[in-house]
């Protein structure tokens, strides 16, 4: 096979040409195309990790607003609980306090009426034993008369210090006195008292007698101002009102 030399300088001259050709025609708008391409795919990129930055950054702060939710989520509910638990211990303490108020009421309401009750039945029984004593007294004989009642008027009279004695006195002259006596006195008894007041006043006396059986037994001096008293009458109704007061 022979080679010519020419043939083969010309081929390589046409192939550089060539190869140039596609270099400047096709070569460098194929590569401007990459790089557009390519420079559009980087941009791309840089949006989409961009975007992702930005969708990271929204999921993060609704992270945070989700949590911040929820803390006063759980706060609110906290609140609520702590003001329910208030309240709840405020109305037990409420009504604790209104239960104790009726049972302190019901109790001071028993205790008044079962005082009242008391104070009844002592004023009952104290009625009862003096309205017994009183037709015992009636119906019975007793060792004590009339006249033992005056003497012992005149005995306390005469140991009532005289000052005591004068205040009883009013200006009237003759002094007027009465002697009320559950029965009638004898003249006799009349004029003993009459005797002793005259001493004791130091002052004439217009002694007047009174009967009254309401004493049952006993006698009442009546001076203008002062009563000298001893019966058994004043003596129970002492006894009736001692009985009252000792009641609970």
């Amino acid at each position: 096979m022979h080679l010519d030399l020419w043939t083969l300088a010309l081929q390589a001259i046409n192939l550089a040409v060539l190869l140039a050709l596609l270099r400047w025609l096709l070569y460098k708008p194929l590569m401007a195309v990459i790089d557009k391409r390519q420079q559009r795919i980087a941009e791309a990129l840089a949006a989409a990790a961009s975007t992702q930055q930005q969708a990271e950054q929204a999921r993060q702060a609704l992270a945070k607003e989700h949590a911040a939710i929820e803390t006063r989520r759980e706060a609110a509910l906290n609140e609520a609980r702590q003001q329910a638990e208030t309240e709840r211990l405020a109305l037990l303490a409420s009504a604790k306090a209104a239960i104790q108020a009726e049972q302190a009421d019901a109790r001071k309401h028993i205790g008044e009426e079962r005082q009242q009750a008391g104070q009844t039945l002592m004023t009952e029984a104290s009625s009862m034993a003096v309205d017994l004593a009183t037709r015992l007294i009636e119906s019975s004989p007793t060792p004590l008369g009339d006249t033992d009642f005056i003497d012992g008027l005149l005995k306390h009279l005469n140991a009532t210090p005289t000052q005591d004695r004068q205040r009883w006195l009013g200006d009237t002259r003759p002094t007027p006195v009465t002697l009320v006596s559950a029965s009638t006195p004898s003249d006799a008894t009349l004029h003993k008292v009459s005797e002793q007041l005259n001493s004791a006043l130091g002052a004439p006396v217009a002694l007047r007698a009174e009967t009254r059986p309401s004493l049952l037994r006993g006698a009442e001096l009546h001076f203008e101002h002062g009563v000298l008293s001893q019966s058994w009458s004043a003596e129970l109704a002492a006894a009736r009102a001692d009985m009252q007061q000792a009641s609970p």
